[in-house]
């Protein structure tokens, strides 16, 4: 039987649709996708609904067979990015459940001021940015002699 493999998956269904199927991965579309013998069978959410796709693997590459509930699929047999991004699933690792990346602290920055007038005291500004990648906040914090007051903050 033939491996499932990155390069497989571009034999069957071309770079154009590959690119797509990547996308469909990395912004978590994918919502199960299951290995069953020579079956690979995944839900794979759409613009409208979630489809079913399902890849055969056979003994040689001609023979491997695949379908999708989806209307391109359907109407002109096409291997559509639904049935790449249910192989593209099984084969890239998943993180832990509960499992967050996080940014590690940076130390703040302190920037100085453009020449401060005379006789006023030298105002500094700090940016801290902290978080994780789901949720950065940026602050920056202008010190004035030796008051800290926050000047804005920045959520995503």
């Amino acid at each position: 039987m033939v491996e499932l493999t990155t390069n497989l998956l571009v034999d069957l269904g071309g770079w154009p649709a590959m690119k797509e199927a990547r996308a469909l991965v990395e912004r978590g579309m994918v919502l199960e996708a299951r290995q069953e013998g020579a079956a690979i069978r995944a839900q794979v959410r759409g613009a409208e609904r979630v489809y079913e796709a399902q890849i055969t693997l056979a003994e040689r590459v001609a023979q491997v067979e695949v379908r999708c509930t989806c209307v391109e699929s359907r109407r002109s047999g096409r291997v559509c990015a639904h049935i790449l991004a249910a192989g593209l699933a099984l084969l890239r690792p998943k993180p832990m459940a509960g499992a967050r990346p996080t940014v590690s602290p940076k130390p703040a920055i302190p920037v100085q001021s453009p020449a401060p007038e005379a006789g006023s005291v030298p105002v500094k500004f700090e940016v801290r940015l902290e978080g994780a990648l789901s949720g950065l906040t940026l602050e920056l914090i202008a010190h004035y002699g030796e008051k800290e007051f926050p000047v804005g903050e920045k959520g995503s």
